[in-house]
């Protein structure tokens, strides 16, 4: 996600203290890249050559990774050929599975790579390059990273058959078949594209939402589609009203993109927002059908760094409870916050929501930070919350455990953020915390 430059306002506490701006740190230039991606959809292949800059640096190597199906044909270093080294000794665990790690020299110019890869990326089919589907995003490794949050500006370019519909985060430019996107934001290299989707504008709460779905669904599920879509629109609303606009820089207009493949991910590189077209067929059995669309919608305006990914998405989730339980009536929150409970108490004493990205399970990023806030919600009111949640957001990519604790003193006392505290660094859930 971008990480837009905010400027920073600080409050003055009810103790008389003022949070005072850091020390500003030239942060160093995101990477550049520009692809060139070659598509053979009918053979499930595909080729690249991405040329790269401003790529960090361990001393005098440049550590990154790809799918390990992914074949390097050649890799060109300030204009040199060079080897690269795959599984080099020291490699750590990458975060998405599929990656593996290879060093090049550290590039003071220029990087360029070319390679190739097989058209699925995932077993599960999400990740891939068809006759029917073209779906690239991070979660295939199909771009070379040197960590999971890099910030990237990027530009890409590629040919797509004729007929088929596409969405990116980025600015898009077609001719004919020819498709160029652009990303001076930096972000995350995401290009969905089908045959198979047909495209409608669905309104409401003063919001239209882009919406592509599978033109040979049936009525039934079409209509669930467009139900989720006026749920996203509804909830942008809804958000904008009791939070203010979403930061600058946020993206505007969301788009519901309803994948025709199998797999678990539903995931959003906002405006998009990327669902499974299977859940309109089948919705998850312990999970609203709008809550999952409402929590995406809500990262419009939660979007904290990913070294406190439990905030960001924690904080979408009681957002997307708290919209839940006004549309679709208490006894539905009720029953949700219920199964959150069940799932943590089922799970016994566990690592704290503190303990780092190694602990980043459902129970630790989503359920139990979102019952801590709603828990403080039910002890200081709904209103009071979302004005804390708007000065957090409003301090962007500044956000921060120390932060948050400091804003919940601001409002609601040294008690208030003694318990908050308390409950991050717990082992077991209680009261207090939304157990």
């Amino acid at each position: 996600m971008g990480r837009a430059a905010i400027r920073r306002l600080w409050p003055i506490g009810a103790a008389g203290m003022a949070f005072a701006p850091l020390p500003a740190v030239a942060a160093p230039p995101p990477a550049d890249y520009r692809i060139d991606l070659r598509l053979a959809p009918r053979d499930a292949r595909w080729s690249a050559t991405v040329r790269a800059t401003n790529i960090a640096c361990e001393g005098a190597v440049a550590r990154l990774h790809l799918h390990r199906e992914i074949e390097i044909s050649e890799a060109l270093v300030d204009g040199r050929r060079v080897r690269p080294i795959l599984d080099p000794p020291g490699a750590t665990r990458f975060w998405i599975d599929a990656a593996r790690a290879f060093d090049v020299p550290c590039p003071r110019r220029s990087l360029v790579l070319r390679y190739s890869g097989p058209g699925q990326l995932h077993p599960d089919g999400r990740n891939q390059i068809s006759a029917t589907l073209l779906e690239l995003s991070l979660y295939g490794a199909w771009y070379p990273l040197v960590r999971i949050d890099d910030p990237i500006r990027w530009r890409l370019r590629t040919s797509l058959p004729r007929g088929w519909r596409f969405a990116s985060p980025a600015e898009a430019a077609r001719r004919g078949a020819e498709l160029t996107l652009r990303s001076d934001q930096p972000a995350d290299i995401v290009l969905i594209a089908s045959p198979l989707f047909d495209e409608e504008r669905v309104s409401a709460g003063g919001t239209s939402v882009r919406l592509l779905v599978n033109g040979t669904i049936g009525p039934d599920q079409r209509a669930v589609a467009r139900a989720q879509a006026a749920a996203a629109a509804d909830m942008a609303g809804w958000a904008s009203g009791i939070l203010g606009p979403p930061r600058p820089g946020a993206p505007a207009r969301p788009q519901l993109i309803f994948t025709p493949r199998g797999g678990s991910l539903s995931y959003s590189r906002l405006p998009l927002i990327i669902l499974r077209e299977g859940d309109l067929r089948a919705p998850p059995r312990n999970r609203p059908a709008m809550l999952t669309v409402r929590h995406e919608i809500a990262h419009f305006w939660s979007r904290a760094p990913q070294t406190v990914d439990w905030l960001n998405e924690g904080v979408a989730e009681y957002l997307a409870l708290r919209r839940t339980g006004e549309v679709d009536g208490a006894a539905t929150l009720d029953r949700v916050i219920a199964d959150y409970r069940k799932q943590i108490a089922a799970a016994g004493p566990a690592e704290p929501i503190l303990a780092g990205p190694e602990q980043r399970d459902f129970l630790n990023t989503y359920a139990r930070p979102a019952l801590l806030i709603e828990a403080l919600a039910r002890r200081h009111g709904a209103a009071d919350v979302a004005r804390l949640l708007a000065a957090l957001f409003a301090m962007g990519a500044d956000q921060s455990v120390d932060r948050l604790l400091a804003l919940v003193e601001q409002r609601f006392g040294a008690d208030e953020r003694a318990t908050v505290a308390a409950c991050l660094a717990a082992r077991d859930w209680t009261t207090p915390c939304g157990g």
